[in-house]
């Protein structure tokens, strides 16, 4: 135990009580730093390239639900609203 403990200190003194404080630190900062590049490409409402002129929440397939719990799985699209998004995506473009 003691030369983990110096491993971690370089060396220098460290209170053993602050070795379970730096491990859940750790395991914090690597769960958020991993959501965060996870959330980056994979979710369709974060954009990284700003010159593209569609966004990609504009490009999503409104038939398919990407969440993981669904309470209201009879979701049919109004033909009206496909269409006015068709002639929006057509003058965009």
């Amino acid at each position: 135990m003691s030369r983990l403990l110096k491993f971690i200190s370089f060396g220098k003194p460290i209170h053993p009580e602050v070795v379970p404080l730096l491990a859940i630190m750790g395991v914090a900062i690597t769960g958020v730093s991993s959501f965060c590049i996870y959330a980056l490409f994979t979710k369709n409402d974060v954009m990284l390239n700003h010159h593209d002129k569609i966004p990609p929440w504009e490009k999503t397939i409104d038939e398919v639900n990407p969440k993981l719990l669904n309470l209201h799985p009879l979701h049919k699209l109004d033909p009206e609203i496909r269409k006015l998004k068709e002639e929006i995506n057509q003058k965009s473009a």
